[in-house]
């Protein structure tokens, strides 16, 4: 799999998105987009100026890890380069009035407890105006499905039933550290911290004061806070269907042969 990184890593890659840039420019559309990309995006002065003028609105950022065992364990290579700040890029994005939402994963093998909390800070320290955190999922076609499903580590593994859960929004797999109950809890201590209504309602005046898409980040804000609710209520209820099927399996396995 390749994420949809609008800017790549490469020289080439990047001189190619500076001409489509330009193109958007020349074309004046009048029209205002987010990508994704990863943090070198705040590397060259000259793109992030031609991304802004071409409509650039926001850009998706995968931070993924508070800390550097998580970050050395999926390979962040561009976030772990000697001296990078990560708080000074996002700064420069934000110079250049485009939005920055930190993705970051809850579930690591290295996470745990207090990984939500610790995720929340780190997203209010490098000064991120959205904060997307998912959990740690296995898809098919990936080294990470083919490693867990040969470890057993497949928490929700009745297909295709549970292809449903298989949304980077539910933990679908038996995490190192931290049980089911444990990773939920953590995902919510991350979201409840960063989006407490206070922090949300400051970083929303700074987006004003900035002149950074204020609107944008308002109504995120207030759709992140209302998905907090209902992402708690749909975790509960795997919860109680992963406590079913715990019971079950328990039921089927005390049962003797004889019987």
């Amino acid at each position: 799999m390749v994420d949809d990184n609008l800017v790549g890593t490469r020289p080439e890659h990047i001189a190619r998105a500076k001409d489509l840039f330009r193109a958007l420019v020349t074309a004046d559309l009048r029209k205002e987009w987010v990508a994704q990309a990863t943090i070198n995006f705040a590397d060259d002065e000259e793109l992030l100026t031609l991304a802004a003028r071409a409509g650039c609105a926001g850009v998706f950022i995968g931070f993924e890890s508070p800390t550097l065992e998580g970050l050395t364990e999926i390979g962040k290579r561009f976030n772990l380069l000697r001296g990078r700040n990560l708080a000074a890029s996002v700064a420069r994005i934000q110079r250049h009035h485009i939005l920055v939402v930190g993705s970051f994963i809850i579930g690591l093998d290295v996470d745990t407890a207090g990984i939500g909390v610790r995720t929340a800070e780190a997203a209010r320290q490098y000064g991120v105006d959205l904060l997307n955190a998912l959990f740690l999922t296995p898809l098919p076609g990936t080294r990470l499905w083919d490693q867990m499903t040969t470890e057993g580590r497949l928490l929700l593994d009745d297909f295709p039933q549970d292809w449903q859960y298989y949304t980077l929004t539910y933990p679908v797999a038996r995490y190192k550290h931290l049980s089911v109950e444990q990773t939920i809890a953590e995902m919510q201590a991350c979201d409840r911290r960063f989006y407490a209504l206070p922090r949300t309602l400051g970083r929303v005046w700074r987006s004003v004061w900035q002149r950074r898409q204020p609107l944008i980040n308002l109504f995120g804000s207030l759709s992140f806070r209302r998905n907090m609710e209902l992402n708690r209520m749909a975790c509960a209820r795997l919860s109680l269907t992963c406590a079913e099927r715990r019971a079950a399996r328990e039921s089927r396995i005390s049962v003797s042969p004889a019987a």
